[in-house]
């Protein structure tokens, strides 16, 4: 029902990506040719290399992966990562593969980076050459300090130096943003996860349910979902507001 009510809301304000809510019901694609969204600006990336070559080469690329993955130093950073990938696994967002093929699947490796108290985890699809494998038709932009800024001048411009007095501003964090969406069949069955399960002494691959965090693909789709969010809030609530990323 939200997805059904999210597309009547932008198809009654003409919003251009008009195959985002089908994006968000199949699961997104991280590899390929991404679709076009007909809201960035135009420009072309293409992939460096096919899915056919990368698989090729991940014989060779994922005993490597295996290897940085198990000779991480920081035991007490690896079983941070442990736990909340532990938590990844409860909700759904994540499953392990026994059954990984290091010919078949290709690999990433999950760390984690510590941003004061908190540790984010980080799937480095680059690694194995999956976000090689990844092009656009679209540059992504975010909106910047100077969007706001855009908006307090008109204010002051059209309303007068007063106009801004009594305005108040707050900032909505989208909780998890990622793991909200899922990946397509297609990209669910070739990507896997390495990484270190401190418990067990091994390293252990997951496959995933949701975007993964270092991946080229889930950041395009994000701001596909973002871009579509802040424009229902100013064409159809009126809302002065722009969206950013955080990091």
């Amino acid at each position: 029902k939200r997805l059904l009510l999210f597309r009547e809301m932008l198809l009654a304000l003409d919003y251009p990506d008009q195959t985002l809510v089908d994006a968000i019901s199949r699961g997104f694609q991280l590899s390929g040719w991404l679709p076009k969204s007909n809201v960035f600006p135009t420009t072309l990336k293409r992939p460096s290399r096919s899915m056919d070559a990368v698989q090729g080469m991940a014989k060779g690329l994922n005993k490597n992966i295996v290897k940085q993955v198990a000779a991480a130093q920081d035991e007490e950073l690896a079983t941070e990562v442990w736990e909340l990938t532990a938590e990844e696994l409860e909700k759904g967002w994540a499953w392990i593969d026994e059954q990984c093929d290091g010919e078949k699947h290709v690999l990433a490796k999950r760390f984690g980076l510590r941003q004061g108290a908190k540790t984010r985890l980080i799937d480095d699809c680059s690694v194995g050459g999956f976000n090689s494998t990844c092009g656009s038709s679209e540059k992504l932009k975010i909106h910047a300090i100077d969007e706001m800024a855009a908006y307090i001048a008109w204010c002051l411009t059209t309303f007068g130096n007063s106009a801004m007095e009594g305005v108040v501003g707050k900032t909505y964090d989208l909780k998890n943003a990622y793991k909200q969406y899922g990946i397509c069949a297609g990209d669910r069955s070739l990507l896997r996860i390495a990484v270190w399960n401190p418990i067990l002494k091994q390293v252990q691959f997951l496959g995933l349910n949701a975007l993964p965090f270092g991946a080229v693909g889930s950041v395009s789709s994000f701001l596909r979902i973002s871009m579509a969010i802040w424009y229902i809030g100013v064409r159809g609530l009126r809302l002065c507001w722009t969206a950013f990323f955080d990091d």
